[in-house]
């Protein structure tokens, strides 16, 4: 069970006059990074690796992103922390948090970041000095970024550590990294990240390195967080189980660009892009032990080698040729669906009638105006699609 928060311990949730944490647009939270596109030193020649990534995700929601693993996940997430590895750099975007700017490059970069964007890293173990105890890396963050003396970072320390959930915080403070459990580890991982008062909290696999039930923990514990503390989240992964169960909005990218984007539970109970649909078949269904996964068959193709169009045809089960024309670009889903109905209605043998699928899947699915994908939904495909439902 988690425990209460000290009243001095996290940030002040931003809440109107009912008590209520506020969301939407225009709060301190708000996050927006708009076309940012990452580029990667390699034989002499700067290849592609992040292409043209937009999101935005209100103050105090969670976003997701999932896909393979090299999908341009964790570089996008590092460019937003400004903490891209050497060799890496932003070509091109913006990031916003709260409508001001985050740079990616100069001496604002760390700056602007400090006080406002946190991030928790996936291997807890990597993360934490081993020569030091856990209780005094966290109060390096209060001392050094807040200012604080000596004496209230180490009992600010003490409270994040309980407030993540920790047992006999005092004595796990004096503990080295390599004497706590995984668990353990990445709830001193979310202590340091929160001892910054951040508005925004990145997550990058944080649950890669621990088993399932610890993994059940600390999502709990992050949701809660979020909850309570009108912390907004963007968390990356490659497990879908995970982000279906802590994202309220989802994008799934691969090769570097987002190919589909909106409500979680939506996206995932009726995948409208191929790869959606061939990462949910991949995974073991546990209500369903006769049924068998499908795997993705290749491999994510070589940046320098990209096919024209959309990238993921090469790996396609329902693709067709008219893909390597289909645009590379998020667009709403509704429109996407306009245009096939139009263009099926002089289609003789087209088996269903677009128009009446469309019509359906807006019924079931009242959300589906924020629903965005790349490729073009051709008549063909929209059986399987139907089939999702």
């Amino acid at each position: 069970m988690n425990r209460p928060v000290p009243a001095s311990v996290a940030p002040r949730p931003r809440t109107d006059q009912g008590g209520t944490v506020q969301r939407g647009e225009g709060n301190e939270g708000a996050l927006v990074v708009s076309e940012l596109s990452i580029s990667v030193e390699r034989g002499g020649q700067r290849l592609r690796v992040v292409d043209n990534v937009s999101f935005e995700v209100l103050g105090g929601g969670s976003f997701g992103i999932v896909g393979e693993s090299g999908s341009g996940k964790s570089l996008t997430l590092r460019a937003v922390m400004g903490l891209l590895p050497p060799g890496v750099r932003v070509e091109s975007g913006r990031a916003e948090l709260g409508g001001v700017a985050l740079p990616f490059r100069g001496r604002d970069v760390h700056r602007s970041r400090r006080h406002r964007v946190s991030m928790i890293f996936q291997d807890p173990l990597s993360a934490l000095d081993p020569v030091h105890t856990v209780g005094s890396q966290v109060a390096e963050v209060p001392r050094h970024v807040l200012g604080q003396s000596r004496r209230a970072s180490r009992e600010r320390a003490i409270e994040l550590m309980a407030l993540v959930g920790l047992p006999e915080p005092e004595r796990r403070a004096e503990a080295y990294p390599h004497q706590l459990s995984g668990g353990m580890r990445q709830r001193v991982l979310i202590a340091m990240a929160l001892a910054s008062e951040p508005a925004v909290l990145l997550c990058d696999e944080p649950t890669t390195a621990i088993d399932v039930t610890v993994q059940a923990q600390v999502l709990e514990l992050l949701d809660d967080l979020r909850r309570r503390l009108g912390l907004t989240i963007v968390f990356v992964s490659h497990d879908l189980g995970v982000v279906r169960q802590v994202c309220e909005q989802v994008a799934v990218m691969y090769t570097g660009r987002l190919l589909e984007a909106g409500a979680t539970i939506e996206l995932l109970d009726a995948p409208a892009h191929p790869y959606t649909s061939a990462l949910l078949e991949a995974v073991v269904d546990l209500d369903d032990p006769l049924g068998a996964p499908h795997p993705i068959p290749g491999s994510l193709p070589d940046p320098a080698d990209l096919p024209p169009g959309c990238p993921f045809l090469p790996r396609c089960t329902v693709g067709s040729e008219d893909c390597r024309d289909a645009p590379v670009e998020l667009r709403p889903l509704a429109n996407l669906l306009e245009e096939v109905g139009k263009n099926a209605k002089s289609d003789a043998t087209a088996e269903s009638s677009p128009t009446a699928w469309r019509q359906e899947r807006e019924a079931s699915a009242p959300s589906g105006a924020g629903r965005r994908v790349t490729a073009c939904i051709h008549p063909e495909r929209l059986a399987s699609f139907r089939a999702g439902l």
